[in-house]
């Protein structure tokens, strides 16, 4: 029988609490955090031209006109498609470079310094089984108008 003068049972109340403490904190983590698998990357937040570079070159994997109410929906589920898939992608808003044509949702993956970089890049997303959509294609992203 237990008593009050027993240290025995606290501690075991004590390891037992730790213990459940650590499960449940672990099971929180995955729930409200996510996992990061192999080849998934995490959902990425709408690039803006604070997160971005000056200039660079890119491949772009679809272009969704900006005009409708799930225009931004649709260009992040496509966005996380091609990730689940294991394809860098991220989203930027053409308005806000002069060099692409305004109204649109850009979907692309990669920033290259070069046409030619982003062009091999282009050339492995193919090779590699780039999943259907619109073609895919090599542009400059720049402020400035090109």
């Amino acid at each position: 029988m237990l008593t009050a003068r027993s240290s025995r049972p606290t501690l075991a109340i004590v390891a037992a609490a730790t213990l459940l403490g650590i499960v449940a904190g672990t099971v929180i983590a995955f729930v409200v955090g996510g996992t990061r698998g192999t080849v998934a990357a995490p959902a990425a937040p709408a690039a803006t031209s604070t997160t971005l570079p000056e200039e660079f070159f890119t491949v772009v994997l679809a272009s969704i006109p900006a005009g409708a109410a799930d225009s931004q929906a649709r260009a992040e589920r496509r966005a996380a498609d091609l990730r689940a898939r294991g394809i860098e992608a991220g989203l930027l808003v053409s308005s806000a470079y002069g060099s692409l044509k305004p109204g649109y949702v850009v979907v692309y993956s990669g920033r290259f310094p070069s046409e030619g970089a982003a062009q091999r890049h282009l050339e492995q997303l193919v090779a590699n089984g780039l999943p259907p959509g619109p073609n895919p294609y090599v542009r400059e992203v720049s402020h400035h108008t090109k």
